[in-house]
């Protein structure tokens, strides 16, 4: 698995490369928007980019909303994003 794909390739910067200083947003500014970029320019998708698919991609993206996290196919929603989605909708 690589650290971080371009998100022109429709993929998304790994929470675990530390190499980029993302713009961070709070989940509800995260969860109205499918991506954004960072300041180097890289598309990251966010957790709502991730529900729309419908299950992890397995890349390591760092905002995936599934539990295990980077699980490929993984479809159980993260304690945090599963509360949000019962306060707000």
């Amino acid at each position: 698995m690589r650290d971080q794909i371009d998100g022109r390739l429709g993929g998304c910067v790994s929470q675990t490369t530390g190499k980029h200083r993302e713009i961070e947003l709070d989940l509800a500014q995260r969860m109205a928007q499918d991506r954004y970029s960072n300041e180097q320019g890289y598309t990251v998708f966010t957790e709502r980019f991730h529900l729309k698919r419908g299950t992890c991609c397995g890349n390591g993206c760092r905002h995936c909303p599934f539990e295990p996290r980077h699980q490929k196919d993984e479809r159980v929603l993260n304690e945090s994003v599963g509360a949000f989605l019962k306060k707000n909708l």
